[in-house]
């Protein structure tokens, strides 16, 4: 984490500093070049005057060459170009030296940057870092208590039998399991060392699997689940993680989905790679929340109430998953009543 925050900091440091630097080298050069042009046509001129010149305008030291168009041309070819020559060695001469300049102080600020970006950055990183330990141990506490309070309820409800307080434990406690989860994905994703190796995953399969899984779901809401998968499609990842970034997109689409609409899951394999993509429509997501769907803890119910179940953290775990994976992933509002989830390994 804190090596990541280190070359990010440098990187856009260095990228302000070698633009100001560019910008210092095309300003002084160009100012040198118009310096010198002067310089030289007065050089010219000033011979073309001397009484001591040719006699080439007729009359040594009229003004009258100075101001006419081909002035240049009086004075002998060889004279013009060795003068021209010697603008030219000062105009390449200061390119040259100035060139060497910005390089010296783009080396030294690299220096610089490096040396203050481990001192800036280490109160960030140590907090980032204490913020995603206690994360990781608040989730693994409340794995236990979690179980027992779930074991208890099923239980209970084998000796009692089931009741609506009994069902509404068992939800809250599944959706607290679920939340619990997820953050445990997040701070693990974000960390990137934690990665396991990357192996070839069978994407077409798990698609197909995840696919079955939700048409239950999708049907108690009155949905039609469709796929259009291309077979024998790998991606270089995680299995675990990819099955769980196919269970955030589908039931989050399953849960923002009109009843009556439709859920897509499509997967190519195109020249770039692996796109994976869900659709639905009629959503419930409007154009307003596309900017804001990868925000942890984002929902589109301004109430933020319970009724679709989700805890507004699952988009947040995909997109972490997909980036630690070296891939991208992007929602678009197509037409009226469409919106599609992209993914691209």
């Amino acid at each position: 984490m804190k090596q990541t925050l280190q070359r990010k900091f440098v990187r856009t440091a260095m990228t302000a500093v070698t633009a100001l630097l560019l910008v210092l080298l095309v300003v002084i050069n160009l100012a040198n070049w118009y310096l010198v042009n002067q310089q030289t046509d007065h050089m010219l001129q000033t011979v073309l005057q001397s009484d001591h010149a040719p006699d080439i305008a007729g009359q040594p030291g009229q003004m009258g060459p100075r101001r006419s168009p081909g002035w240049r041309e009086m004075l002998p070819q060889d004279m013009q170009e060795d003068i021209q020559e010697t603008a030219r060695h000062r105009i390449l001469s200061m390119l040259a030296l100035s060139a060497g300049g910005v390089a010296l102080c783009w080396l030294g600020m690299l220096a610089l940057v490096r040396v203050l970006a481990r001192k800036a950055i280490e109160p960030v990183a140590v907090s980032m870092e204490k913020q995603r330990q206690f994360v990781t141990n608040a989730g693994h506490e409340l794995k236990t208590p979690l179980a027992i309070i779930l074991a208890n309820t099923e239980a209970m409800e084998l000796y009692q039998g089931e009741s609506k307080w009994s069902r509404n434990i068992r939800a809250q406690t599944v959706r607290l399991s679920q939340l619990t989860q997820t953050l445990l994905t997040l701070a693990k994703m974000e960390e990137g060392a934690d990665l396991p190796p990357a192996q070839t995953v069978d994407l077409s399969q798990l698609a197909e699997q995840a696919l079955s899984a939700f048409q239950e779901a999708a049907a108690l809401q009155n949905l039609t689940l469709r796929g259009e998968i291309a077979p024998g499609v790998t991606v270089p990842a995680c299995r675990e993680h990819l099955e769980q970034l196919l269970s955030i997109l589908l039931d989050n689409r399953v849960k923002y989905t009109e009843p009556g609409g439709r859920v897509d899951l499509i997967l190519e394999d195109t020249e770039g790679g692996a796109c994976l993509q869900v659709r639905n429509a009629p959503a419930r997501t409007t154009e307003e929340d596309l900017p804001r769907l990868f925000d942890r803890f984002y929902r589109g119910d301004p109430a933020r109430t319970q009724k679709s179940g989700g805890c507004g953290i699952g988009l947040s775990a995909a997109q972490a998953i997909v980036t630690a994976w070296k891939g991208t992933i992007s929602a678009a509002r197509e037409g009226e009543d469409t919106v599609v989830f992209t993914v691209r390994f």
